[in-house]
């Protein structure tokens, strides 16, 4: 019957898991009925997935469950491609520095990368997906090191360039009383 009265209140479908059951006591001022909805499934230990105009609700652990096997199936999906080869030189960062972070960061466990110390190249299989990640990443890091230039000059000046210049920097009078 609450769920009835959130159809009417909201204009969405409501659809509840065979598993929800039992009986909600709630008085409520001034609340907007997302709100309510959401403490009336916090207090039963219910969860809401929203699909389209429908709201499924079932509970936490089962709605847990279900994410956890969407993700896998993506990821075997994912997993399923078959695996490039894609060779990239660095100009600027070490291969080798660089390996670990690509292993940590965008390598699926399918992946593997290897280092030529001699050419610093990396040379990665992978799914394509990751390899084009991990390009995206390369291109990023193997960058040029910001450099800063300090130049001085330093000048070195005598009377005798001054007066070279044709320049008098002194005064010159008598002291004389009568004036």
């Amino acid at each position: 019957q609450v769920f009835g009265l959130f159809h009417e209140m909201s204009g969405l479908n409501f659809v509840l898991d065979p598993a929800v059951g039992g009986t909600v006591t709630i008085v409520v001022d001034e609340v907007p009925w997302d709100q309510a909805l959401d403490l009336i499934l916090k207090n039963n230990g219910l969860d809401m997935v929203m699909e389209g105009n429908v709201i499924r609700i079932a509970p936490i652990a089962k709605l847990a469950q279900e994410a956890a096997a969407r993700k896998a199936l993506h990821e075997a999906k994912e997993l399923e491609a078959p695996p490039v080869t894609k060779t990239r030189t660095l100009s600027y960062a070490k291969a080798e520095e660089i390996e670990e972070i690509v292993r940590d960061a965008i390598l699926s466990p399918k992946g593997r990368v290897i280092v030529d110390e001699r050419t610093n190249t990396l040379i990665i299989r992978d799914i394509p997906t990751r390899v084009e990640a991990i390009d995206r990443l390369l291109t990023t890091l193997d960058a040029e090191t910001p450099q800063v230039m300090i130049e001085a000059r330093i000048v070195e000046v005598s009377r005798d360039f001054v007066k070279d210049l044709g320049v008098n920097w002194g005064v010159f009078a008598t002291a004389d009383p009568d004036y």
